[in-house]
C-alpha cells in the first residue's frame, strides 16, 4: 500500500469522524504474500486507524484482483513476468471508491486531487443522511 494514499485515507477518517461507524473505510492490500493480517494491523496503527471504522483487508491474490478490477473497476496487477516477491512490480489505482449501504458504487475520487477528496467527504455525509 502506498503510504501517501494511506495518509490521505487517514485524513478522510479524521474529517468524517462524526459519522462514526455509519461510514466504513476499507483498504485492500494488493500484496497478500507480504501483507499478513499482523503487518496490516501494525500498518493501520502507524496511521492511527480507528479499527471500528477502518479495515485493512487481504486474501487470495486472484480473489483480491477480481474484487478490485471486476468489482470496483480499478486497475491492479503485477508487471508481466515479475516474481511474486518483487514489490516494485505491483501497480494499482489511486482512486477512492464510495459504496453505499446497498453495495452500489456512488463515486470515484482521485486521491491526488484535494478537491476530489473533499467531494468524497461531502458525498459520504450526504449518503449517510440519505440512508440514516
Amino acid at each position: 500500500m502506498a503510504s501517501s494514499f494511506t495518509q490521505k485515507m487517514a485524513r478522510v477518517q479524521e474529517h468524517t469522524a462524526k459519522l462514526g461507524t455509519n461510514l466504513q473505510l476499507v483498504s485492500f492490500s494488493v500484496d497478500p504474500a507480504y501483507d499478513t493480517p499482523e503487518r496490516l494491523a501494525e500498518y493501520g496503527t502507524k496511521y492511527k486507524a480507528d479499527f471500528t471504522r477502518w479495515n485493512f483487508l487481504t486474501g487470495d491474490y486472484a480473489t483480491l484482483k477480481d474484487t478490485i478490477v471486476q468489482g470496483f473497476k480499478i486497475s491492479m496487477g503485477r508487471e508481466p513476468g515479475a516474481p511474486e516477491d518483487d514489490l516494485l512490480s505491483i501497480f494499482h489505482g489511486t482512486h477512492f471508491v464510495l459504496v453505499d449501504g446497498t453495495g452500489e458504487i456512488r463515486g470515484y475520487y482521485d486521491s491526488a486531487d484535494p478537491e476530489a477528496t473533499q467531494k468524497l467527504e461531502t458525498d459520504a455525509f450526504r449518503i449517510t443522511r440519505e440512508e440514516g
